[in-house]
């Protein structure tokens, strides 16, 4: 890491190696102990947390290639792959959208458990969709976007 004084830090290649084989663990526990063990979204991020400092590169393998191999985690971040390649998915803000159109919600921008909950209790229904979890918006009306 070099740091330059109101310029912050820049991390080394080693640094980022390990930032991201850090947020890999992470999310994979993230995913694991919703869709395996029934945690809510608003849950795992605590528990990962703890999880994430099990390093054993096999393990977190094992993990990665038992759960499916995974591209988001419960909040729709994307995981790094093994070498530690990260693809973003596709987004679309909700300012651009009109009123009408449809969609889901496949990434919340955060894991604070205060808004998750809120989301959840108010605006949203949560549905299992092949290895992710998928979230729709209950209209006014009852139908919901999908």
């Amino acid at each position: 890491m070099s740091y330059k004084a109101y310029y912050g830090c820049t991390l080394t290649s080693a640094g980022t190696e390990a930032a991201v084989s850090i947020v890999r663990r992470h999310r994979l526990w993230e995913y694991f102990l919703s869709q395996k063990l029934g945690f809510n979204w608003e849950e795992v991020h605590e528990v990962a947390e703890e999880l994430e400092h099990i390093s054993n590169e096999k393990l977190i393998n094992k993990l990665d290639a038992f759960l499916g191999f995974p591209r988001t985690d419960p909040h729709g971040d994307p995981i790094p792959d093994a070498n530690g390649k990260i693809i973003q998915p596709k987004q679309v803000s909700l300012a651009t959208l009109s009123e009408k159109e449809q969609l889901s919600l496949r990434r919340s921008g955060t894991n604070l458990p205060r808004y998750l909950k809120c989301w959840t209790k108010k605006y949203l229904h949560r549905k299992q969709h092949t290895g992710y979890q998928k979230i729709c918006f209950r209209r006014i009306d009852g139908s919901e976007n999908r």
